[in-house]
Parts: structure tokens; sequence; C-alpha cells
């Protein structure tokens, strides 16, 4: 009789498998930057001495309580 090497849904533990990537917060937030820079997804433009800044609604308010 041939043993499958596949895991199969039975063979995994009931508990939940964690995971953790020590750089995830910061590739996040320079894809977040890099696709602002590009101007996509952006539904807004904060205004400072003049220069605008394409912004990310969404962004802003999970990042700052003011923007809430």
């Amino acid at each position: 009789m041939a043993h499958s090497a596949e895991k199969t849904d039975s063979d995994l533990p009931n508990r939940p498998q964690k995971f953790k990537c020590e750089k995830h917060a910061s590739k996040v937030l320079g894809a977040l930057n890099s696709i602002r820079k590009k101007r996509h997804f952006c539904d807004g433009v904060v205004l400072i001495d003049g220069t605008e800044i394409p912004v990310q609604k969404g962004i802003l308010a999970a990042a700052s309580h003011y923007f809430r």
C-alpha cells in the first residue's frame, strides 16, 4: 500500500497556527506609501505650506484620531 506525503485536513492540529514576520508592518507601510506616491487610490489632498500631498483617507483615519 502506497502512502501519500500530502497532508490532509485531518492530519493538521485543531489549533490555530501562528505565523510571525518581523518585517511585515514595514513592508505594508512601504507598499502603501509607494501606492500613494503614484497617486493610486488617493481620495484626498492635504495642503501644507502650499504643497499638496495626495492622501488616502482610510490610511489617515487609521493613523490619526485627528482625521477620523
